[in-house]
């Protein structure tokens, strides 16, 4: 029974793959294999076989297996960051703004976890130009986001004794950690994960009522 689920799964996969263009059926099948076999030991004949193209047709779209490794997790980052940029300019108050993008977060993170698994496992891999470059992306959400904390300290919604940066550092850690318990046909929803995640962080550093 659980042979025939895996290999229904397997054949629906392979079936949602095909129907995508050349370039992101490569990154879907790498973010696949790669999530589930590690980086290093995939070779692009196996990212090949089963996108079901040449390895010509690989080096079209990709010069090397780093600028594949790269594009799996861009488009997560590119979307982190203008959704945040979104939130920050809403006119709504700062801990309001804050919130939603601590679920946005959890959300981007949930809908594309095999992403955010290789770059986890495998961002150091890359060469050192690209991961610089990713770093610095990185460390631009992280202000954005440890600004919008200031904002809610300034208003007195969270607690202006702690540092922002700790504040910020202090939530990142339980999103990534997603990657090792969170499952689609699990217990709860990412609507519910988000929610809670949000939830549990502000109770934390909430300000204390009528400070």
């Amino acid at each position: 029974m659980l042979m025939d689920r895996a290999s229904a799964k397997a054949a629906d996969l392979a079936a949602d793959w095909a129907r995508l263009p050349v370039k992101e059926r490569l990154c879907a099948v790498a973010t696949h294999l790669f999530a589930r076999q590690g980086y290093t030991p995939v070779s692009v004949n196996q990212i090949c076989e089963g996108a079901q193209v040449s390895k010509g047709a690989f080096y079209h779209h990709y010069a090397s297996k780093d600028e594949l490794l790269c594009g799996i997790y861009q488009p997560l980052l590119d979307l982190q960051i203008r959704n945040l940029r979104e939130i920050a300019a809403l006119p709504s108050p700062a801990a309001e703004r804050l919130r939603l993008a601590v679920i946005d977060l959890v959300l981007t993170a949930i809908d594309q976890l095999d992403a955010l698994t290789v770059f986890l496992q495998s961002m150091h891999l890359l060469e050192p130009d690209t991961l610089h470059q990713v770093r610095q992306e990185r460390r631009t959400y992280h202000a954005s986001f440890a600004s919008l904390v200031v904002a809610a300290q300034k208003e007195g919604s969270l607690r202006a004794d702690l540092e922002p940066e700790l504040i910020a550092h202090h939530f990142f850690g339980a999103p990534h950690y997603l990657c090792a318990w969170f499952h689609p046909d699990g217990r709860w929803t990412p609507q519910q994960v988000a929610e809670s995640y949000a939830d549990l962080w502000f109770n934390g550093v909430r300000a204390p009522q009528g400070c």
